[in-house]
């Protein structure tokens, strides 16, 4: 959940935010606030409910509950959405709560008995009686200089197991978004891709839907681990094609997607080309025979002022369908028509 009001929009919900907690005796912790300013700002329909649910005016103030949803709606949005890496954040955080505490606890105590030992040899006249004293201080000191030294260690084994969890992270975040087979992004990368061209504002975005040719049939001549083979060879031909105003993915199936920004059409269908001519040169060894029949029809479309992402790839589809029906193994540009 995030805040983006100016200093006035953000004081006038603040004026909303305080009468709603003391009408409801609800304390007024940083916690709180955050809490019943999102309610104010209307942030987040089930927060909302679940705040007037759990604090209605007659209802008694119960800490633990404004805490679990602090963390519900503000921790969680700020922590990773893999519910394995969440998890271990709070692991991680638990622990080094209790750390703090634990050391907190220890060096307030180390504080007071060295005050009064500091008392006591201010007013003791006995040797023995200040030797006590010493060694009982140095007792304490020792104890606490232990408990800074393992929570010290602590942080480090926390910094670690950090750094572990965001290697991880990125590990799961990567995997999601490639397709296990063919190794680039998958249809979810794609997805975001295409939001993300469109976002940046680029009229020179042009999308190339790409199918392979009579696939079908080659699975049922040939096998599926064959058919497999050529999928991952089509990804790797695709990938080096990869640059950085050039994405590539597999769209489902046979079917792949390449997102072309900052090119006019004629580039983008020049590429199309380029990709359908080395489409057309793979060869896969079968046994003692080389599969070198394999062609792929290729859809071009550029994007047009206006135009929605699911009107971009229908009229990418219906220019592969167009290749398709001419005879296949060509690339056919899309005419521009609202769907």
């Amino acid at each position: 959940m995030y805040f983006r009001e100016d200093s006035q929009a953000a004081a006038e919900l603040l004026k909303q935010a305080i009468p709603l907690m003391v009408q409801r005796k609800i304390p007024t912790n940083p916690c709180n606030f955050a809490l019943w300013y999102a309610y104010a700002a209307n942030k987040d329909k089930n927060l909302k409910q679940a705040l007037d649910t759990s604090f209605s005016n007659n209802a008694q103030y119960a800490p633990e509950k404004s805490e679990e949803l602090f963390f519900d709606y503000f921790v969680k949005s700020y922590m990773p959405g893999h519910e394995t890496a969440q998890d271990a954040m709070v692991a991680l955080l638990a622990n080094l709560f209790e750390s703090t505490k634990r050391t907190a606890d220890g060096t307030r105590e180390y504080g007071t008995a060295l005050q009064k030992g500091l008392n006591d040899l201010k007013n003791e006249t006995d040797p023995k009686e200040m030797e006590k004293t010493l060694v009982s201080l140095m007792r304490d000191t020792e104890t606490v200089d232990h408990l800074a030294r393992q929570f010290s260690k602590e942080i480090d084994s926390a910094k670690q197991e950090i750094e572990s969890l965001k290697q991880q992270l990125k590990d799961t975040e990567k995997s999601a978004f490639v397709d296990s087979l063919t190794k680039i992004g998958n249809r979810r990368a794609f997805d975001r891709a295409l939001v993300g061209a469109m976002t940046d504002g680029d009229s020179r975005l042009s999308l190339l839907l790409i199918d392979l040719d009579h696939f079908k049939k080659c699975n049922d001549t040939y096998g599926h681990l064959t058919g497999d083979r050529i999928l991952t060879g089509i990804g790797q031909l695709l990938d080096s094609f990869k640059a950085e105003h050039i994405q590539v993915a597999r769209y489902g199936g046979e079917e792949f997607a390449v997102i072309v920004t900052q090119k006019t059409l004629e580039e983008a269908s020049h590429l199309a080309e380029m990709i359908r001519a080395r489409i057309e040169k793979i060869r896969i060894k079968q046994l003692d025979e080389y599969i070198d029949n394999i062609s792929a029809s290729i859809g071009v479309a550029q994007l047009q002022p206006g135009e929605t992402r699911e009107n971009l790839i229908h009229r990418a589809d219906q220019a592969l369908y167009s290749a398709k029906q001419n005879g296949r193994n060509q690339v056919k540009l899309a005419g521009y028509e609202q769907s």
